[in-house]
């Protein structure tokens, strides 16, 4: 919905490596990017060296493909864990570090590594932010039941180089609510501090666990609990995995900072 010439603004800016993954986006910008205008305007910018690489590492740490970076206070936050390389012998797998990891836009670098609530190997692990101020992380354990999720959420103090955590603030046993696990790449969720609930994005499944559509849950204390359905029904094939031909799953931004004022 955007008008012709801030798409235009805003996409000019892009690397020519993008510019066939925006094409894929919509026909109005297919069009766009096509107009001899507008490759004259891209080509004088990819020409003015707008963009620079300001991290070319090969760090001992990893973050997941599905895991989205939260953006607060000018940085960026991501859950990561430490590589699985070079392991001294006798070392348990589950005993890798796993922590938080900002990255300083100011600095143009990577923090030092940032402690967590919880240790985690291989569970569910999704960051939100709550406010302009706070960080908030949802974890929940794979395996067996009772499937509880818990939320921390930060203090003020959070920086590239520093955080605290306030007590938990929300354990739930989702196990006779839903009956099954969020899942690792979907899970984006919010909370709300004052009425004491959370939001969490997934995609609800049948009773041979094949998904169905897109959900939110609302959880609280006390039991609280209802689930929304947000449509987006499958089409299940009976030649393909159940999940091959499911659209991909609703995410939450939980807050987007701006300098407009919203009238």
């Amino acid at each position: 919905d955007l008008p012709r010439d801030v798409a235009e603004e805003v996409l000019s800016w892009l690397p020519v490596t993008s510019l066939g993954r925006v094409r894929f986006a919509c026909k109005k910008w297919n069009t766009l990017t096509k107009d001899e205008g507008f490759i004259k305007k891209h080509l004088d910018r990819c020409n003015s060296n707008s963009w620079k690489v300001v991290v070319d590492v090969n760090p001992d740490w990893s973050i997941e493909f599905y895991q989205r970076g939260v953006s607060l206070k000018g940085n960026t936050c991501w859950f990561a864990e430490e590589k699985l390389v070079d392991v001294a012998p006798g070392t348990e797998i589950s005993d890798l570090r796993d922590f938080l990891l900002c990255f300083d836009f100011t600095k143009e670098r990577f923090g030092p590594r940032l402690p967590l609530p919880f240790h985690s190997f291989g569970d569910i692990v999704t960051l939100s932010s709550v406010g302009e101020e706070k960080l908030a992380v949802l974890f929940q354990k794979q395996g067996l039941p009772p499937y509880t999720v818990k939320i921390w959420i930060s203090s003020s103090k959070i920086e590239p180089d520093a955080v605290s955590w306030n007590k938990l603030f929300l354990s739930v046993d989702m196990k006779p609510l839903t009956g099954f696990l969020f899942l690792d790449n979907g899970g984006s969720f919010f909370v709300d501090e004052d009425e004491e609930v959370a939001v969490v994005l997934d995609e609800a499944r049948d009773e041979v666990g094949r998904i169905t559509r897109n959900t939110a849950c609302i959880i609280g204390r006390n039991g609280h609990f209802k689930q929304v359905n947000l449509g987006g029904v499958v089409h299940h094939s009976l030649s393909l995995p159940a999940d091959a031909c499911r659209r991909p799953p609703v995410f939450v931004c939980s807050y987007v900072p701006s300098s407009v004022k919203i009238m």
